[in-house]
């Protein structure tokens, strides 16, 4: 193989792998995640949901109960 034909090679197929995401890693790492948020859930600590006033839950809290 020519050197330039190499060099060309190299550039378009790089020696050493680049770490790539696939779907399942991704969906893996919400499944993760999801699975934190429920155990931190279960010792009693409150994680608000995105959008959601923590004054919101407090106020439901006390009025109508968890």
């Amino acid at each position: 193989m020519e050197e330039e034909d190499q060099e060309i090679l190299n550039k378009f197929l790089p020696s050493a792998p680049i770490e790539r995401r696939t779907l399942a890693d991704i969906i893996m790492e919400k499944i993760e995640a999801y699975d934190r948020e429920k155990q931190q859930a279960s010792k009693g600590e409150i994680t608000t949901p995105p959008g959601l006033s923590p004054k919101i839950i407090e106020v439901y809290s006390k009025y109508v109960g968890a």
